[in-house]
């Protein structure tokens, strides 16, 4: 009777997750950005507490990852799952769990177009002497950021005439650039259009993410949305 006890008593022990993993979980995931993207692009996860072995999964569906430092994991998209309210899920140890993923079909005209990969920044092998042009989103053809402004001793306040193009459709631009520090911050004020917002990014110059027949300068704009963590880059044409 006495072993009979120890073996119950190993039985209900177990039943609650004896060698398994389970969702008291003591690591938890920060942030996923962007909250939403099709199939193939990648989001950055902040995590708390996952190490480089942790999987990730949108719904069922295991994804593609890669680390991107202390704390983050690259997830791609993975195909065979849509929709709004997925689940993304962190496995280690433990399983952390985050709703409200949304996977889109294709992006659409009203989210700014982003590269399918997610840059890590690094510093570029030189900074612009001259900001004042037209610079293109390296995503969609039809977004163009005309940047007017002078470096005086490496820092740009933007100027009245400074304006988004995107789809044929101006929108007031203000921001300052330092190329001393490295520390980009843009405004784009789409409040005059149906649906836009008042969309702030903070931003860095980055070496040119890979050969680009737009530009022949060493260095691209990387932009990051406070609003939807969706990252842009933008080429200094010529």
């Amino acid at each position: 009777m006495k072993n009979a006890s120890w073996f119950y008593a190993l039985l209900t022990i177990c039943s609650l997750g004896c060698g398994g993993k389970d969702d008291n979980c003591e690591s938890s995931i920060s942030s996923i950005q962007p909250n939403s993207n099709p199939p193939g692009y990648e989001v950055l996860i902040t995590t708390n507490g996952f190490d480089s072995d942790a999987k990730v999964f949108f719904g069922t569906v295991e994804a593609t990852t890669r680390i991107a430092g202390a704390n983050a994991i690259i997830a791609k998209v993975p195909s065979g799952v849509s929709g709004n309210n997925i689940e993304v899920s962190v496995e280690g140890d433990c399983i952390a769990r985050s709703d409200g993923f949304t996977v889109l079909g294709t992006l659409p005209n009203s989210i700014q177009a982003s590269l399918q990969e997610i840059i890590i920044p690094t510093p570029p092998p030189s900074y612009p002497t001259d900001i004042g042009n037209n610079w293109k989103n390296a995503a969609n053809d039809n977004q163009s950021l005309l940047i007017q402004g002078s470096l005086v001793g490496g820092v740009a306040q933007l100027d009245i005439d400074s304006k988004e193009f995107n789809y044929g459709v101006e929108s007031p631009l203000s921001g300052t650039i330092n190329t001393n520090t490295n520390v980009i911050y843009m405004e784009i004020d789409r409040r005059a259009i149906p649906n836009g917002i008042l969309e702030h990014f903070d931003g860095q110059f980055i070496p040119l993410p890979k050969p680009d027949p737009a530009t022949t300068k060493p260095y691209a704009i990387l932009l990051i949305s406070r609003e939807t963590g969706r990252q842009s880059v933008f080429l200094f044409p010529g």
